[in-house]
């Protein structure tokens, strides 16, 4: 945009995928504007929706032309990894959204982002991305009674661990404080 008559110098879209959000503030340096992605696959998808393909990434753009200069994903090209049991499509590896805007080092000509790590207790005894299922089933009924549902779906009906990676790949190491 045009900062002293307001109009649009240009538009773009900075990723196609159909559950793209811009969660982080972009970040302006020199002649390249940074912009970080994110997404709302795991929440914003319908029941036929072959998941999970989104890759954050963080995108440089011109800021003269707004055609994209530069862009490093987060994660790996997602493949194509079976069958769910409804039949639909299971993607992956998928993830690395960042969520806030990108810092940027001047000094070192580096940029720094935040990907979603989830470094807990509970995911250093089960792995990443595998779920407590006392914690969901414990969740998944004080939801049914706070919405007065008739019934309360059960942990397997939510949650589906055959699509995960051998729990020995998804164990992070211990970080340092």
């Amino acid at each position: 945009m045009d900062a002293d008559s307001g109009k649009e110098i240009w538009s773009v879209v900075v990723d196609p995928h159909p559950l793209i959000r811009l969660t982080g503030s972009p970040a302006l340096y020199q002649n390249r504007l940074y912009v970080p992605t994110s997404s709302y696959e795991e929440v914003g998808k319908s029941p036929t929706y072959a998941c999970c393909t989104f890759r954050g990434a963080i995108v440089a753009l011109d800021t003269a032309t707004g055609n994209v200069a530069w862009r490093s994903f987060m994660v790996g090209e997602p493949v194509l990894m079976g069958k769910r049991a409804d039949g639909g499509e299971s993607w992956g590896p998928s993830g690395g959204a960042i969520w806030s805007a990108p810092t940027i080092d001047t000094k070192r000509r580096l940029i720094y982002v935040y990907k979603t790590l989830m470094d807990t207790p509970e995911a250093r005894e089960i792995g990443m991305g595998d779920v407590s299922e006392a914690r969901m089933s414990a969740a998944a009924a004080t939801i049914a009674e706070s919405f007065e549902l008739p019934v309360v779906p059960k942990f397997t009906d939510v949650f589906n661990r055959s699509f995960l990676p051998p729990k020995a790949e998804r164990m992070q190491p211990v970080l340092a404080n």
